[in-house]
């Protein structure tokens, strides 16, 4: 099995094409017709450096984004808050942080997930609204830290192995 050969062609805004040598035994196709002109044409060779490594500026804007992502939707599977005597799971979508705010202001019902998995919409008291919005707050938190954290690993990540080292680490 024959490789593909590389030539950046100057004429062309150093387009890069590739050529098949010989495609069959002994024959001359079009490519090595190609691979001939290129070399007479004086196209630099960029095989072995072709397709060239993919720069790492832009892979860590996509592992950047990946784990803005995670983040996100970490934060959004909700927490747990034991304001009501015994854990309950709260969403965290942002319309359920927008309706928790409204609810703190005054007093109201929430919608909450108990340790069976049912869903109910059950009255909290002003005390019991603000231990919920500080375990959200603690969860946004915790969530937030592993992505400035992830950042700061992403910015420090010298080579294309080192960003696929980070994955997210549930909390």
């Amino acid at each position: 099995m024959t490789s593909i050969r590389y030539f950046k062609n100057p004429r062309d805004n150093d387009k890069v094409y590739g050529f098949e040598p010989e495609t069959e035994k002994g024959a001359k196709d079009k490519h090595q017709l190609f691979i001939e002109v290129a070399i007479k044409e004086n196209w630099e060779e960029v095989t072995g450096k072709w397709p060239p490594p993919p720069d790492l500026s832009l892979l860590k804007a996509d592992k950047a984004d990946e784990m803005r992502m995670k983040c996100q939707s970490e934060i959004e599977t909700g927490f747990s808050s034991n304001a009501l005597g015994s854990s309950h799971h709260y969403g965290a979508k942002v319309t359920d942080q927008l309706n928790l705010n409204l609810v703190a202001e005054y007093e109201g019902n929430l919608w909450c997930q108990n340790s069976s998995g049912d869903w109910a919409f059950i009255s909290h008291s002003f005390d019991e609204v603000k231990k919920v919005v500080a375990d959200l707050h603690a969860h946004i938190q915790r969530n937030q830290s592993l992505y400035a954290l992830m950042l700061s690993s992403i910015d420090s990540a010298k080579t294309q192995a080192d960003l696929s080292e980070l994955v997210w680490k549930k909390q």
